[in-house]
């Protein structure tokens, strides 16, 4: 794991505690892997959490107790020690349950890397949590045995870096309009649509058959988990948030269209989404 990146940090309190360790992929993955997140947890006020929507997908390996999930779309799905599960983006919150233990890595796949992991159309997971078998085969999956004898998270991530890239090398190019496209509208999710599809040089209709294809979302359904996105990332770890002020700083048109948006997505007030946010990130179910 020579000069990998590595942040970890650390939450315990006496009654819960959990740990991420994050990690930068090899430099043979750079742009396609966000990065690796290895975590343990142990709760005793929670057993659940809640999983708002984000630009990326999600695909994890399970190393401890069983999880229970509960997707977007109401699908249900247990996953045991060894297994995996995928998911691609999310138009409502979803559930991850345990009996409040768990253990697993994270592969933070870019959206587009995704799609070319998973060779296929990333509609087919829009609001959904498949079994990582189901989708990439028997092959792949035994990839969790490995990752639950290796050593350490250093170990670990070694291994990931020869499998995502073993996988994605016998995988087709992306598409790099549209991955320039989605890094626009991450950065800027009030970027008209059609602007975007006539710096590419496409028609709009084209443009967002393409997109959605890419992504499994259109680019204004994109765009506004986008905004979401960076309004979860902007709130404060403590302290009353300014709704008002957040409103205006990521391009909601006042704080009632704030908490209709929250609402939506997040399927709570944004002062009871705000009271559930967990020291390190994410959210704890009551």
């Amino acid at each position: 794991m020579t000069g990998r990146a590595v942040s970890v940090f650390a939450f315990d309190d006496g009654v819960d505690r959990w740990r991420f360790t994050r990690a930068a992929a090899g430099a043979a993955l750079a742009g396609t892997v966000h990065r690796y997140t290895a975590y343990s947890e142990t709760t005793q006020r929670f057993t659940t959490r809640r999983e708002l929507p984000q630009t990326r997908g999600v695909l994890i390996i399970n190393l401890g107790d069983p999880v229970e999930l509960i997707g977007a779309g109401g699908d249900i799905l247990r996953v045991l020690a060894g297994e995996g599960f995928v998911g691609g983006l999310y138009t409502a919150p979803s559930l991850s349950r345990t009996g409040g233990r768990q253990q697993g890595v994270e592969i933070g796949l870019d959206l587009l890397a995704m799609r070319a992991f998973l060779g296929a159309d990333m509609a087919a997971f829009t609001d959904r949590v498949l079994p990582l078998r189901d989708v990439l085969g028997p092959s792949f999956a035994a990839l969790g045995q490995r990752l639950g004898e290796a050593r350490d998270d250093a170990a670990r991530f070694d291994l990931l870096d020869q499998a995502v890239a073993t996988r994605l090398l016998a995988a087709p190019d992306t598409d790099r309009a549209i991955a320039w496209a989605v890094a626009r509208l991450r950065r800027a999710p009030a970027t008209p649509v059609a602007a975007l599809a006539a710096r590419i040089g496409w028609g709009r209709q084209h443009f967002s058959e393409r997109f959605r294809r890419e992504t499994g979302l259109s680019p204004r359904s994109f765009a506004r988990i986008a905004r979401f996105e960076r309004l979860v990332a902007a709130l404060p770890a403590t302290g009353k948030p300014d709704w008002a002020g957040l409103a205006a700083a990521h391009g909601f048109a006042d704080q009632p269209h704030l908490a209709r948006e929250v609402a939506s997505l997040a399927g709570l007030t944004p002062t009871a989404l705000a009271a559930r946010m967990l020291p390190g990130g994410g959210f704890a179910e009551a």
